[in-house]
């Protein structure tokens, strides 16, 4: 049986995104890094400079909307953590 491939959306573009996460789905072969949500990107700190094959979104509400995405991992402070999530869950991403 082939195995389906899981498009990921990450919220969040700081060290936690780029050092673990990231190269972390690279390493599955069933999850494909598909869209960044990066609010307030900086020169020397650009997602869509470092990913210009993906999604960048500036928005967590425009991600979370897109069909495509399939599981959400967030990234940000903890202390978003909750908010973050149920807005994930209630647009039916794992």
């Amino acid at each position: 049986m082939a195995s389906r491939t899981f498009n990921v959306g990450i919220i969040g573009y700081g060290m936690s995104a780029k050092v673990f996460h990231i190269p972390l789905i690279a390493t599955v072969p069933e999850l494909k890094l598909y869209a960044i949500v990066q609010r307030n990107p900086k020169s020397d700190n650009d997602a869509e400079k470092d990913h210009s094959d993906i999604k960048i979104y500036h928005s967590t509400e425009d991600m979370v909307k897109d069909d495509k995405v399939d599981v959400v991992v967030v990234t940000t402070p903890p202390v978003t953590h909750l908010e973050l999530a149920k807005l994930a869950l209630v647009n039916g991403k794992h």
